[in-house]
């Protein structure tokens, strides 16, 4: 819409460059039209795919605003029956999944009411949109003498179709995995962040490796690991929900194996 009076007909030869310009600038993307195929075409498309898991897309519908309110069974696929708001709501979330969208618009009135029809729909993203990511794999020192350095070895996936945007320049990379060790009482005695981790390039279906050299520099005694997503501009707090069971401690570290201090 950046420069372009209407939000129909043919594409402003301008308008590729000055979206390209807005999302420099740290904006992302939203479509309005998801669903509605004479409105979201090719173009809007292949623009969504260019600028995948570099900038987050949020969906909107644009058929069912309010009940009534648009003839959907008027789009020009011909997928949609009249009466069945669940044809649209399909054909959205199948254009949401190819878009790699990380958020859906689930609004208030109408249209909230209607996705609950397809409330299916609206679990499959739960489990399978956005980002969700987790290490699968976490290699970490279990005896270890104080002053010893030590390799932390670990590899993380991502179960969502979307992604998680720490590129984005609001957030300027300040994500990070760390790791810590808890003293008995579930206190933080040491963090060690891994500055090389970089959730934006956790894609489905492709486990990142890591390898974090550490430096175990404690009282000798008998400690936990634990590990999170930490904000490094907040003094290294956790702050991504991983996809895990586990429980959290109360600062919100994932408890892991012990390791005895000598």
């Amino acid at each position: 819409m950046v420069g372009h009076p209407e939000s129909w007909g043919a594409v402003n030869p301008n308008s590729e460059r000055l979206l390209d310009k807005a999302i420099d600038k740290g904006y992302s993307l939203r479509q309005d039209a998801f669903g509605m195929t004479g409105y979201y075409q090719s173009w809007e498309k292949n623009f969504a795919k260019k600028w995948n898991f570099k900038r987050p897309i949020i969906m909107e519908g644009g058929w069912i605003i309010a009940p009534g309110k648009h003839r959907y069974w008027t789009d020009p696929s011909g997928k949609y029956r009249e009466g069945h708001d669940e044809d649209v709501r399909k054909g959205e979330f199948d254009l949401s999944a190819e878009a790699h969208v990380n958020m859906m618009d689930f609004r208030a009135g109408g249209e909230t009411e209607s996705w609950f029809k397809s409330f299916d729909l609206v679990q499959r993203f739960t489990a399978e949109g956005g980002y969700r990511v987790y290490p699968d794999q976490i290699k970490l020192p279990q005896d270890i003498r104080s002053g010893a350095a030590a390799l932390i070895s670990h590899r993380w996936q991502n179960m969502g179709w979307g992604y998680l945007p720490n590129n984005i320049p609001q957030w300027n990379y300040k994500y990070k995995v760390a790791f810590a060790l808890l003293d008995a009482s579930g206190n933080v005695k040491k963090i060690f962040i891994d500055h090389q981790s970089e959730p934006s390039v956790w894609l489905k279906g492709a486990g990142v490796n890591y390898n974090l050299k550490v430096k175990i520099d404690l009282p000798a005694g008998i400690y936990s690991w634990a590990v999170a997503i930490v904000d490094t501009t907040k003094d290294s707090k956790p702050a991504i929900q991983l996809a895990l069971n586990e429980e959290l401690t109360p600062q919100g570290w994932t408890k892991l194996s012990v390791i005895r201090v000598k």
